[in-house]
């Protein structure tokens, strides 16, 4: 991919990125009470661009404000995905069946809020040589094939635990929210 980017490197900064994603992918696919192509795809789709696009933009930000970005990312992540997930233990306790959960806006707000590690990547990649399109579309491929299997693999979760699936997503996305701030703060 360029002279500090090898294939190996990709893969694995690919997969590392797309993984809290993949989590989420998975906590949504639990509130599933039948299996879904479209909203499988609606996440795969959404997360995947929101992971390539955040990449692109962190690497071309990344060299003008790269240190307010490393001390607000993690809050911002731990914020949204913190609302989300109390908002998904509350619809689990209120045994609600609506698709409150799978509406655009709430999608983006969590493609947004897992996307923001690959924010930081993307400044990360603005020091070295790499072709950002090339690197920024695995990023983006991998995410999607994730959070689509991801979406499934939670739904099939879901069918053997129903009681409080919804509200174990939620509990996911606010665990992932901590590990953020605490990875921040050195913890992890």
């Amino acid at each position: 991919m360029g002279d500090s980017m090898n294939v190996t490197n990709l893969i694995a900064i690919s997969v590392a990125v797309s993984l809290d994603a993949f989590a989420v992918a998975i906590g949504k696919g639990l509130s599933l009470e039948k299996k879904s192509v479209s909203k499988s795809l609606l996440v795969g789709i959404l997360f995947g661009i929101f992971q390539m696009m955040m990449t692109l933009i962190g690497f071309f930000l990344g060299k003008s404000c790269a240190s307010f970005i490393e001390v607000t990312a993690h809050w911002l992540a731990f914020l949204l995905l913190g609302v989300v997930g109390v908002n998904m233990i509350l619809e689990g306790f209120r045994n609600e069946t609506d698709d409150t959960g799978w509406r655009i806006p709430t999608l983006l707000v969590l493609s947004l809020a897992t996307s923001l590690d690959a924010f930081s990547v993307g400044i990360t990649l603005a020091f070295l040589k790499t072709q950002i399109f090339a690197t920024s579309i695995v990023i983006g491929l991998i995410t999607f094939v994730l959070c689509f299997i991801g979406v499934f693999l939670g739904h099939k979760l879901g069918t053997k635990f129903q009681t409080g699936a919804t509200a174990f997503g939620g509990l996911i996305l606010i665990l992932i929210g901590c590990h953020i701030l605490l990875e921040h703060f050195g913890w992890f």
